[in-house]
């Protein structure tokens, strides 16, 4: 046994010494002990604690666990306790995580009074119809020069001192450029330091729009979501009106123009049963198109599996596995051309999200509708920016309860750790065992792959982490 990784200190420091249980005392795997074979290694990672292990020899106890007594004269024994690769066999292990998370963040360092991040709709338009859209039946809504002012005072009344991130969303916001120009520049004008990320088709990125968005937006950060090739991509896309010329080249061509003028490029393959062959070939074209792979990712995603299989059937069971076989294999398919590479996952997550943070992350629809999750459109979570008194956010609370672990077979997951886990999330998982067992064996892959470099500058480094994937 060696251990790859130690533990993250902060969770060390809040669950305290292991001290050596009796002789003969019955230990097992412990439950969040993950043996993960990276192709290259066989290891074992602790969801919980962070810490890996290079474990061979001991691989099948942790993928078949079973007790054994402790035998302190076993120096492999004792180092895996100590490492909390094992645990007594009648251990509360689901109740230790709980009381973890509420230590951890009781031990947090309180949250500065404002906001460092917004989500921003300045339009809830889009010139796509893709069929997986969950903004179907929403209205279109642009932000007139009233809300925008509006948005700007909110703004300015609930930041906090330093720089702000501000991630642009929609529909799609570059139908709303025209508000998201005179938003950065009311935010220039009261010398507001701010960084901005889009997530958008970018079908209307043209030159003129990309040196806009770097020079004005501070644009840092993109996300673009492709399906397949160009046939598969027009057909679930389903653009309107119709495009001058070809939207995926125009959107190809865009990807290019950001990387030129060093916008970090994440493309998100959205993946179900019927595209997984296509998203391979396109995976081999995107390849080709980029032999400069800096600054630019590629990862993918499933569509929202609970609205398309039912997991209570086996049916729906088999469909979810085949899927998420596939998104696998895809992943591995990503690697081997270079697109990305991830980092070790050292820390432990206390919040999941931008809607989990104590300080919230505001999210401004058209109209002026204040939420903090952009993926629930249908009611105001949080109020209104046209009046302050309804800014609450004991609201937020409500929406977001730690009722952790909501569901009685997450408390036998070993991925616990990794999930969002408070009861309103509007994205969950019909089964997401695989999904994560396939996250985290790609990552573990950093022991022996460094990912590649990607270029930075100082508004990159600050982006605001934690939003929702």
């Amino acid at each position: 046994m060696k251990l790859l990784h130690t533990a993250d200190h902060y969770v060390t420091d809040a669950l305290g010494d292991t001290e050596a249980p009796p002789h003969g005392t019955p230990l097992r795997p412990s439950l969040y002990a993950v043996p993960i074979d990276t192709g290259k290694r066989r290891v074992v990672f602790h969801t919980l604690t962070r810490a890996s292990i290079d474990a061979e020899e001991l691989h099948d106890w942790f993928l078949h666990p079973s007790a054994r007594p402790y035998d302190a004269a076993d120096g492999t024994l004792q180092e895996l306790y100590e490492n909390r690769f094992l645990v007594e066999e009648s251990k509360d292990e689901v109740q230790m995580y709980v009381r973890l998370i509420e230590v951890l963040r009781l031990l947090a360092p309180k949250p500065k009074k404002g906001h460092t991040s917004y989500t921003i709709l300045p339009t809830t338009a889009c010139n796509a119809r893709c069929f997986y859209c969950y903004e179907h039946g929403v209205q279109f809504r642009t932000m007139d020069d009233e809300m925008i002012a509006k948005t700007v005072e909110f703004i300015l009344a609930t930041k906090r001192e330093d720089r702000i991130a501000i991630n642009w969303f929609g529909g799609e916001p570059l139908y709303g450029a025209a508000a998201i120009d005179k938003i950065c520049a009311a935010l220039r004008e009261n010398g507001i330091k701010y960084m901005s990320e889009m997530t958008t088709n970018a079908s209307l990125f043209n030159e003129a729009t990309v040196r806009k968005a770097v020079a004005d937006w501070h644009l840092a950060k993109v996300q673009v979501t492709l399906d397949g090739r160009e046939e598969e991509y027009l057909r679930r896309k389903r653009y309107l009106p119709p495009f001058p010329g070809s939207p995926y080249q125009a959107v190809l061509q865009a990807l290019q123009r950001l990387q030129q003028n060093r916008v970090q490029v994440s493309v998100r393959l959205n993946a179900d049963l019927n595209n997984l062959d296509e998203l391979h070939a396109l995976v081999d074209e995107l390849a080709e198109k980029f032999p400069d792979k800096r600054g630019i990712s590629v990862y993918v995603s499933d569509l929202y599996l609970p609205k398309q299989y039912n997991s209570d059937s086996p049916e729906g069971r088999d469909k979810i596995c085949r899927l998420y076989e596939g998104i696998n294999r895809l992943s591995d398919h990503i690697e081997e051309v270079h697109f990305s590479g991830g980092d070790y996952p050292k820390r432990l997550r206390t919040y999941r999200c931008m809607a989990d943070l104590p300080e919230g992350a505001p999210v401004i629809s058209p109209d002026g509708t204040l939420g903090c999750c952009e993926h629930i459109n249908e009611t105001p979570v949080l109020g209104s920016i046209l009046d302050p008194a309804q800014w609450d956010m004991r609201k937020r609370e409500e929406f977001v309860r730690h009722d952790r672990p909501q569901l009685p077979k997450c408390r036998a997951c070993p991925f616990l750790p990794e999930c969002v886990d408070f009861s309103s999330c509007p994205v969950k998982e019909a089964d997401c065992q695989q999904k994560v067992y396939g996250q985290l064996r790609r990552a573990l892959k950093a022991i022996d792959n460094p990912p590649l470099p990607r270029p930075t500058n100082e508004e990159e480094e600050d982006t605001i982490q934690g939003s929702c994937t």
